[in-house]
């Protein structure tokens, strides 16, 4: 619980840091990407599977994406599953890459436009960042370990 809750907060201030471009937090942290930093990703190294919640806020018009925990750590050949809580994929569709760029080499490549459920076993290490095409605020990464 006291882990989630530090990582909840590192997010924040994360997002702090972009929406006001403030370079000292990458020399603070290391390097981000999508929001994400090795250093403050919610660790599931070890663990076999992990699950990505996709919640939703309908602003009149608008809706509303946010990936929680949007960066976490884990080991090579985890399966991360992303899912939809109060919605599904057509409001948010998960795309691979950094937002607005994105990478078709990425495991996450073919965007998922529907349905509520989406799993993907990790067999590379590296840092895969993923995004919801339809909103930029919605974004996060997966940085995998050997």
């Amino acid at each position: 619980m006291k882990v989630e809750s530090c990582a909840r907060q590192r997010q924040i201030v994360l997002r702090h840091c972009r929406d006001e471009g403030l370079a000292y937090c990458e020399a603070d942290w290391g390097p981000t990407v999508n929001r994400c930093s090795a250093a403050w990703a919610e660790d599931h190294r070890g663990e076999a599977e992990v699950t990505v919640h996709l919640t939703f806020e309908v602003l009149g018009p608008l809706v509303l994406g946010d990936f929680g925990p949007e960066c976490i750590r884990v080991s090579k050949g985890a399966q991360v599953t992303f899912t939809t809580d109060g919605g599904d994929f057509s409001m948010c569709s998960l795309v691979g890459g950094v937002v607005g760029s994105p990478d078709p080499g990425s495991p996450f490549a073919s965007p998922t436009t529907g349905g509520t459920l989406r799993a993907v076993t990790l067999a590379a290490t590296g840092t895969f960042p993923y995004y919801c095409a339809e909103g930029a605020a919605a974004a996060g990464a997966v940085i995998v370990d050997p």
